[in-house]
């Protein structure tokens, strides 16, 4: 059975590395498959596997017919349905999930798409909650998310989400709210109601949004700050109803159903007090999936607490590891896709590290062995994983939890899950059953904060290979041996790769060229045989988000570039400098280069001047605008046409990076640095405005090849297209971040420029949009 169902699980993570599926027909093939299974059992594990890329491939693909049509994005539609999610507030805004019953798109009905993350600016956006039923217009797009190393895979989380399309609402008549019916919505309407009456309970508290997190799964208001200590102390699991939670709320009522029965109705009703309270405990366990909206992880969940319970109640003892090994089978066959999550495997793993390490073990009554040990076993053995997943590893977290824990599991959580059922009938009770769990939490906050700066040390390399991985698990399963297992301590060796890998850099003389792809907005990485240079930062969309600490920092990560030498940034427009603030408080920076140096006035920020150059590593780089007598007459333009021009070489390969300029500056440049403006890649000035890479300034340069940085599907609609033909008929090679995702371009001083490296196109999956 356990290898059985290893071997189904790798058939599945096979599949997710398809490019593209397999035709639908090939699914057939499951059929004969549970035959062979059946009748051959010596083969068992082969057929598992082959079931497994077989399962997952007919999901996914049912799951993608799903996907809204090109033909669609952009178009105005009309949708009537439901407000499946809780919306997340701001101002004038929200964002939420919303279920399609019907979709038309002029004459034409749609049936396929089903569910779609909208955004809705202005209107009646604040007045909309969870179980509302609404006809609204709206203008949606494919799943797209940037593509860059390191960074967040934003496409393969709607995916697994099962969210077929993104967009916004148009303001309008034609947004209706809708009779609201079903008993569906009502449950909606449930949890819009708990959690609007738990924000009035203790309104203004900083632990609010942890304390929404651990009654209705809605982490919208868990702070930037509170995310970041949680997961560098290894505690943010606490604060996810997953596992965890579910399976402390079902043994709680397991073992207080048990005691009561006999004493109570078991008097008169001959049912062994076990299986009653399996079947109480499974039922808590559903409503607090329930009240977190059956979410993912809360499904996974309580499929595993349903084998549990099911063993429980046919009176049949199942060893611990098949019981492990059933509940892994059952949610990968109910949700395969789980596979794409890092709580899946992070769930599974550490249930299978705690069996593994504990199991068939001399047992000890010391509090050290029933509760500690197993803290330092988890961490231990998740080592593997958290390297592969993060790069980091919270070394402090056996301490943390050791801790956290029992606060959360023993006081907040129990706290307030009593606390629900009398928000309405005793809110006095209930607000002081919230104060109580809100400072059981700040007990937790002092915890994290104070063990955070020593907690987490970063695994300063790039994603590791299969080896280094491989290398990992087998030291951390012979170190995790039982006593008598020979020479445990070999297993230290399999962690020699953490500290003897090497990093790819460039050569002497040699550069990479690294365009990031940030969506509308510009961020680029050069780097050198030892230095680090970063010209301009994406944008900031708002407190909790922006480019800099989404794209730019993990993909200095990626490279394990741990410092900046030089941070340009070009001119104040968001798209350019909205990240900046982020890379500045994460990531040390010597120095700063800016048209608006004023704005880093604490980073000692230096203006960039025409004439200003340094050399690295056999390098050179020189900045050739804006210089002392440059003056723009139109203040409107000044921003843009005031960007830091900076001009790299090796003395063979040439790039070009001119930030926003627009024609008024670039004739200036023309007047003043006409020999200088030759290059063999330019990335596209203004990202291909139609204001900017006029005639002469595109023949000057006469580049190999040109990258436009812009946005899918930009409101701009840049490129422009006589922009694009301008290039086009030098014979430029043309690029765009939109598609490719990052592009990177090796430059090596042989003056033979090889096509870019495209992380989009490498890391394909079949859930990415291309083009």
């Amino acid at each position: 059975m356990r290898l059985g169902t290893i071997a189904f699980l790798i058939g599945i993570v096979i599949a997710l590395q398809f490019t593209y599926l397999p035709d639908r027909a090939w699914s057939y093939w499951l059929f004969p498959l549970l035959i062979v299974l059946s009748r051959f059992p010596r083969i068992s594990s082969l057929t598992l596997l082959l079931c497994g890329v077989l399962w997952l491939s007919l999901r996914a693909s049912i799951l993608l017919d799903g996907t809204l049509s090109t033909q669609l994005e952009g178009k105005e539609a009309i949708i009537e349905g439901s407000i499946v999610s809780i919306p997340v507030r701001k101002q004038d805004s929200s964002r939420f999930i919303f279920e399609i019953d019907t979709m038309t798109v002029g004459d034409d009905a749609f049936t396929n798409v089903r569910q779609v993350r909208l955004s809705w600016y202005g209107g009646d956006s604040t007045l909309i909650a969870s179980g509302q039923r609404w006809r609204l217009q709206v203008r949606m797009k494919r799943p797209y998310g940037s593509m860059n190393p390191g960074g967040f895979d934003y496409e393969r989380w709607l995916f697994q989400q099962r969210i077929n399309a993104t967009g916004y609402v148009r303001n309008g008549k034609s947004n209706i709210r809708l009779a609201d019916s079903s008993i569906i919505n009502s449950f909606y309407q449930l949890r819009q109601h708990l959690y609007d009456r738990i924000s009035s309970l203790i309104k203004g508290s900083e632990q609010m949004g942890l304390i929404q997190a651990l009654a209705l799964g809605e982490r919208s208001q868990i702070s930037r700050d509170q995310w970041q200590r949680l997961q560098d102390t290894g505690t943010s699991h606490l604060v996810a109803i997953s596992g965890l939670h579910i399976g402390l709320v079902a043994a709680w009522v397991f073992f207080i159903v048990r005691w009561l029965w006999p004493r109570s109705f078991g008097v008169y009703l001959p049912i062994p007090a076990p299986q009653v309270a399996a079947v109480i405990a499974w039922c808590a366990a559903l409503i607090y999936a329930a009240m977190a909206g059956f979410s993912i992880p809360t499904q996974r969940a309580l499929i595993m607490i349903t084998v549990v319970t099911l063993s429980v109640i046919i009176k049949r003892p199942i060893a611990l590891s098949h019981v492990w090994a059933l509940s892994l089978m059952a949610v990968l066959i109910y949700d395969p896709l789980a596979a794409l999550s890092p709580g899946f495997w992070l769930s599974f793993a550490a249930v299978g590290v705690i069996l593994y390490g504990l199991g068939n073990r001399l047992r000890s009554d010391s509090l050290w062995w029933r509760y500690g040990r197993v803290h330092v076993i988890v961490a231990l053995g998740l080592i593997p994983l958290l390297v592969l997943l993060f790069q980091k590893v919270p070394v402090l977290s056996p301490i943390a939890n050791f801790i956290a824990v029992p606060i959360v599991s023993l006081m907040t959580v129990p706290l307030i899950l009593i606390a629900l059922p009398f928000v309405d009938i005793l809110p006095m009770v209930s607000e002081w059953l919230l104060l109580i769990a809100e400072y059981s939490l700040q007990i937790l906050q002092v915890i994290v904060v104070f063990l955070q700066p020593y907690s987490s040390v970063p695994m300063d390399m790039p994603e590791p290979t299969i080896f280094i991985v491989t290398s990992f698990v087998v030291g951390t399963l012979w170190l995790m041996a039982p006593n008598g297992w020979p020479a445990r301590w070999l297993g230290v060796f399999g962690f020699l790769p953490l500290f003897f890998f090497s990093v790819d850099r460039p050569a002497y003389n040699a550069y990479w060229l690294s365009v990031l792809d940030v969506g509308q907005g510009t961020a680029i990485v050069v780097t050198t045989n030892s230095h680090n240079l970063v010209y301009d930062t994406g944008a900031k969309y708002s407190e909790r988000f922006d480019m800099g600490s989404a794209v730019v920092l993990p993909y200095l990560n990626s490279i394990s570039a741990g410092h900046i030498d030089v941070l340009v940034v070009s001119h104040e427009d968001n798209d350019h400098m909205g990240g900046a603030a982020s890379i500045l408080n994460e990531i040390a920076v010597k120095e700063v280069f800016s048209s608006v140096s004023e704005r880093f006035n604490n980073e000692n920020g230096k203006a960039c001047i025409a004439g200003q150059s340094w050399h690295w590593d056999g390098v050179s780089f020189e900045f050739l605008h804006p210089d002392s007598g440059y003056v723009v007459t139109n203040q409107r333009r000044q921003r843009n046409n005031r960007s830091c021009v900076l001009r790299i070489s090796n003395g063979v390969e040439t790039v070009l990076l001119p930030g926003d300029i627009e024609r008024h500056a670039e004739r200036y440049l023309l007047a003043q640095q006409n020999n200088e403006l030759s290059a063999d890649i330019v990335v596209a000035p203004h990202h291909g405005s139609r204001t900017s890479s006029t005639k002469d300034f595109v023949l000057n340069i006469d580049p190999e090849y040109v990258v436009y940085t812009v946005g899918y599907r930009n409101r701009y609609g840049f490129p422009k297209s006589q922009i694009i033909k301008r290039y086009d008929e030098l014979g430029a090679k043309a690029y765009r971040s939109d598609d490719s995702g990052t592009l990177r371009f090796i430059l090596d001083g042989d003056g033979d420029i090889a096509p870019p490296e495209e992380y989009r196109l490498q890391q394909r999956r079949f859930w990415h949009t291309i083009r």
